[in-house]
């Protein structure tokens, strides 16, 4: 799906061979009934390794807002495979340049798609299982993109199915709905449940809205959040722990461990690739890439305005 729909706060089902048919009430009333306590070693042990990017190989975040050391990724509908954003510019900007064709490198289908055929991809990829087609499905109805209907309750469903299924990011995406009464009513509860499964599964934001949601109850707890979310590579959450530190709620020792695992994540994460397509992603190059070509995800990268300008 071409549009990311990461948000930043404070805080069962089943397929038929036709579709996804997902009752949310039935997920809403039964696996979101409780949190997971704070006692949990689960919650606070260290987080899954990150995946890598099938063709630098270099490690890519699960959250997709930019905020883990400025990565971002690219999924491609018509194989499933997940790039990042310093390899997706690379290979626009050698599209341009005519010394590639515009071809998806692994399954060599035609990069730029109608919104039907985008979503016929996600639908053949959703047969598969594949976790990150019901979640990108989902991403469409809540936006009301690529030709598919505004429809939150669809979306929820289609997370749910993909957090089943082993999606990090569509737990945390819930969390974000329950928080802010996107599409169902306001649940403090059921924002926690599904932030905690996500951050349990990796997921940066997830995590650092915990921290969030903990701080709003007064629950020290929140300082643990932090600063596993910053080890993980979250920009925001390091800036929180050094004030913790200033402020004397967080030790030297803490708060120096928690800068050189940021920096290990950084410097692991770290390419001149992403770098680069980080100074011009908002440029001409970037944006006519993005419009002419059509490559998934990219214009998640863009601002309303500059959309809106191309």
């Amino acid at each position: 799906m071409s549009t990311s729909c990461e948000q930043k706060i404070y805080g069962d089902g089943h397929t038929s061979r036709s579709g996804v048919d997902v009752d949310i009430d039935t997920v809403s009333n039964g696996l979101a009934r409780t949190t997971i306590s704070d006692d949990d070693d689960e919650l606070f042990q260290d987080p899954p390794s990150k995946e890598e990017c099938p063709i630098c190989m270099l490690p890519i975040p699960f959250s997709n807002d930019g905020v883990v050391c400025g990565v971002r990724t690219v999924y491609m509908p018509c194989c499933g495979k997940t790039i990042c954003h310093g390899c997706a510019m690379l290979e626009i900007e050698e599209i341009m340049k005519g010394n590639l064709k515009p071809l998806c490198a692994f399954c060599r289908v035609p990069i730029h798609c109608s919104n039907k055929e985008e979503i016929n991809r996600l639908k053949n990829r959703m047969k598969s299982n594949d976790p990150e087609a019901f979640f990108k499905m989902g991403c469409g109805y809540e936006k009301g993109e690529h030709g598919l209907p505004k429809n939150t309750k669809k979306a929820l469903e289609l997370w749910s199915k993909s957090g089943e299924l082993g999606s990090v990011r569509a737990y945390s995406y819930m969390s974000d709905s329950y928080y802010l009464g996107r599409g169902v009513a306001k649940d403090k509860e059921k924002a926690m449940y599904y932030a905690q499964l996500a951050a349990i599964r990796g997921h940066e934001r997830a995590r650092y809205n915990l921290g969030h949601l903990d701080r709003e109850m007064g629950k020290k707890s929140c300082v643990k959040h932090y600063m596993i979310a910053a080890s993980a590579g979250h920009n925001d959450a390091l800036n929180i722990v050094g004030k913790g530190y200033k402020s004397r709620l967080i030790t030297k020792d803490e708060y120096a461990k928690t800068l050189r695992a940021f920096q290990r994540t950084r410097e692991e994460m770290k390419s001149e690739e992403r770098e680069r397509a980080n100074s011009t992603q908002n440029s001409p190059t970037g944006m006519t890439a993005a419009k002419i070509l059509g490559l998934p995800g990219w214009e998640s990268y863009l601002t309303a305005g500059e959309r809106a300008n191309m």
